[in-house]
């Protein structure tokens, strides 16, 4: 069912559709707090109080932008007046797995050795390529989704994304010719 449907029986009352459409955007809405928040509990928290907020807002949601977009735009929002209030920052990127796996079982989290150390190197880019790169490739956020959702202009989102893949490319050059032994 497309989100479209999922948002017209969300507002006739139906939570079974909201459930769906959470699920469906469950990751996203995690790799996002988790961009802005530290600790797993919190995450779960923070999960929650975007969850409430969607469900408050989805009456006044216009189909101008995508969805996928609007919901990244509120989770992102959230989590920047959740840090005026509590100042917190740096974390793992394993902590967001933890999270998406305890809530969604039967979702595969990256598991074989190639997509491991493709994980290890994008935690060593620095936070705002690895955002970039993370609504690009693992959630197919349109370069449009990605402008809409960081407030920035497509084409920071082009050099960031072309800057990434270098550093990565690099990063990844180095790992496989065993230069070192554990990424840090």
């Amino acid at each position: 069912m497309d989100d479209l449907k999922l948002i017209r029986r969300i507002t006739e009352g139906d939570k079974s559709a909201f459930r769906q459409l959470m699920e469906r955007y469950h990751q996203l809405i995690c790799y996002i707090v988790w961009q802005f928040h530290p600790t797993a509990a919190g995450i779960e928290d923070l999960v929650q109080e975007v969850y409430l907020r969607i469900y408050r807002s989805l009456p006044g949601y216009r189909e101008k932008g995508s969805l996928k977009s609007w919901i990244g735009r509120i989770t992102r929002n959230l989590c920047i007046d959740y840090l005026r209030m509590s100042k917190y920052r740096e974390n793992s990127l394993e902590e967001v797995d933890v999270i998406a796996t305890q809530a969604l079982p039967e979702d595969e989290i990256l598991r074989t050795e190639v997509k491991e150390q493709v994980r290890d190197a994008l935690n060593l880019l620095p936070e705002h390529y690895r955002v970039t790169v993370v609504l690009r490739y693992y959630y197919d956020f349109t370069y449009q989704e990605i402008s809409e959702t960081l407030d920035i202009p497509i084409g920071t989102v082009m050099s960031r994304l072309n800057k990434a893949r270098q550093l990565l490319r690099s990063e990844l050059a180095f790992t496989e010719r065993g230069e070192i032994d554990e990424m840090p």
